[in-house]
């Protein structure tokens, strides 16, 4: 089983931060999982949506942000600097009751890999791959985001110097994006989002110019049939998110390997299980 850390640890740690990233690291998880936007003076910075979200955003004086004003918090309009003085982890999260009020911010994509090199190489843990998701809607390129190509760039441009080009994967639901990032870095596993349970793969996959090396549907719709196509196929299948112990043991036992979760802990537990039950 390779386990995914979603937002890093979701279920304890406020997402998309360093705090979270390092706490998956310690507990051993085989990727970190995280999502990336730009600034408006071109930083890749860890964050799901290109705004600050009511839920999990505080201005930088602490103050709670409402759904009507989020979208007007835009990053694509924000220096880094800007977008790094508002807050997370200063509320509790509404529905991750277990998640810890840890102030922290949104950070940098090369900042977070730095950090995690560097606490792994002190603690002694494995340094873990990435499984980066590139936020993108064709309906807000030049409005939250820039054009594919640049945006394409800007990230293959933060990986190649980070060096992990061998150890990461590139997702999204946009095949747009896909298609450039493709072009500019043939040599880095992408990987096609899907939440569209009602479009067959074949269909949805279309308009890609590539085989990907993966199909990452909702795991509420991955069936015998799509374990099936995936073989034949040859592309693998990573499981969002997936945050019953029960639900990722019946899902590895199905074929699949790869289980993205709020919960690594949890997850990964089982491994820790499967080898005791080895052993016996």
């Amino acid at each position: 089983m390779i386990v995914h850390g979603h937002r890093g640890c979701r279920g304890t740690h406020p997402e998309n931060s360093i705090e979270g990233f390092l706490y998956a690291t310690s507990l051993g998880v085989d990727y970190l999982e995280l999502d990336v936007v730009c600034t408006g003076d071109h930083r890749v910075l860890v964050s799901h949506e290109p705004f600050m979200h009511h839920e999990i955003c505080a201005t930088p004086d602490r103050k709670r942000i409402s759904p009507d004003e989020e979208r007007l918090h835009n990053i694509y309009r924000m220096t880094a600097k800007e977008a790094q003085a508002f807050r997370l982890g200063t509320f509790p999260h509404p529905r991750f009751p277990h998640q810890q009020c840890i102030e922290t911010h949104k950070p940098l994509l090369n900042d977070a890999i730095k950090e995690v090199a560097h606490f792994a190489k002190k603690k002694s843990l494995k340094f873990p791959c990435w499984n980066i998701e590139l936020k993108s809607v064709k309906e807000e390129y030049g409005i939250f985001q820039p054009n594919p190509a640049e945006y394409a760039q800007l990230l293959i441009g933060e990986i190649r110097s980070a060096a992990i080009e061998e150890n990461c994967l590139l997702q999204s639901f946009d095949t747009l994006i896909l298609n450039e990032l493709y072009r500019q870095a043939p040599e880095i596993k992408l990987v096609f989002l899907s939440e569209h349970p009602s479009a067959s793969p074949e269909t949805q996959l279309c308009d890609l110019k590539f085989r990907p090396f993966a199909y990452s549907p909702n795991y509420k719709y991955i069936n015998d049939s799509l374990i099936e196509w995936s073989v034949k196929q040859g592309i693998e299948l990573l499981a969002w998110t997936v945050n019953s112990p029960e639900e990722a043991l019946r899902l590895f036992h199905s074929g699949i390997r790869h289980i993205i979760t709020d919960y690594p802990e949890q997850i990964l537990a089982l491994r820790t299980n499967d080898l005791h039950h080895s052993s016996d």
